[in-house]
């Protein structure tokens, strides 16, 4: 995932991305220089980031009716809702949630999953 996530972002000549490969379940083992960050984007990941961060931005599958089978059945994950989604965040110390939707023309993603801006 990572190395298409490169290729695709040389093809498109984005300029200062930092890639690195590292295993978060060894919080220990990460480099003393990753801390502070200016934005993390996460999918699925949240329950192993250190608390103090800057801003997230996160996508998670929401909880309904559409996503039940996928979610909860196929792939035995959890849903959530706004309201637990937001004390979630608030718990771990990001009191400034907002919600946003996905643009045009990837709106049909609104149906799958949450946009959770979350800042300290």
């Amino acid at each position: 995932m990572l190395s298409r996530f490169r290729q695709a972002s040389q093809r498109a000549a984005i300029a200062g991305v930092e890639l690195a490969v590292a295993d978060v379940r060894h919080l220990d083992t990460l480099l003393v220089a990753w801390q502070d960050y200016d934005l993390i984007v996460s999918a699925a990941m949240l329950e192993y980031l250190p608390k103090a961060a800057g801003t997230l931005v996160v996508f998670v599958s929401r909880q309904n009716a559409l996503m039940v089978p996928f979610i909860t059945k196929w792939w035995h994950a959890q849903l959530y809702g706004k309201t637990e989604l937001r004390a979630a965040f608030q718990q771990a110390g990001f009191p400034d949630v907002v919600f946003e939707r996905f643009p045009f023309p990837y709106n049909y993603l609104n149906a799958w999953g949450h946009v959770v801006v979350a800042r300290p």
